[in-house]
């Protein structure tokens, strides 16, 4: 009987430690929190000056998978035609990231069912995946603040292809208080 009980048991906690696959997430201090959204305002107001204003000199913004921009025009451009469905704060890893950009999208009266059906976002195994695309983009380690600005291109004259565009931020909270260190934005599918 201590036989079955020992390998029910061992069982139990091989099904468990299999099925982890990052540590659990710690909340985003407020300031981080604070800062994600006074950018995310910015994008919403489509305000240059605000966005600016939350920009160190010291802050490396680039297109996905390509050399830092000059400057910050080109991110105020990008963003400035996008509707945006959500931002999120987190200490990375990011476990619950896939989850609030499904839960961004799906909830989302702009996005059109087909176009959240071809996404197709509830899919548990996308959660790896995410973590692991947020990390590699800003080059975040165990235990940086990171975060997202979900956004969708509304304009009519844009193709029937809509997808998701992101702004990914990595940032940092100390003594003078919270900036962004890295910024990387667009459609990583383009």
């Amino acid at each position: 009987m201590r036989l079955i009980t020992f390998i029910a048991a061992l069982s139990l906690l091989a099904g468990i430690a299999t099925g982890q696959t990052t540590r659990p997430n710690a909340d985003a201090p407020p300031q981080w929190e604070r800062l994600v959204s006074s950018l995310t305002a910015a994008v919403v107001s489509r305000d240059p000056q605000a966005i600016q204003s939350l920009i160190a000199g010291d802050c490396r913004i680039g297109r996905f998978y390509a050399g830092p921009d000059e400057d910050d025009s080109q991110l105020i451009d990008a963003v400035s035609a996008e509707t945006v469905l959500g931002d999120h704060s987190y200490v990375s890893p990011p476990a619950a990231m896939a989850v609030d950009v499904a839960q961004d999208v799906n909830s989302s009266s702009i996005v059109s069912d087909f176009a959240k059906r071809s996404l197709n976002l509830s899919d548990r195994h996308g959660r790896p995946v995410a973590v692991q695309w947020m990390s590699q983009a800003l080059s975040a380690g165990d235990g940086e603040l990171v975060g997202i600005i979900v956004l969708w291109d509304t304009r009519p004259e844009a193709d029937d292809q809509h997808r998701l565009s992101f702004v990914l931020v990595k940032g940092q909270v100390d003594g003078q208080g919270s900036r962004f260190t890295r910024i990387v934005y667009g459609d990583p599918l383009r």
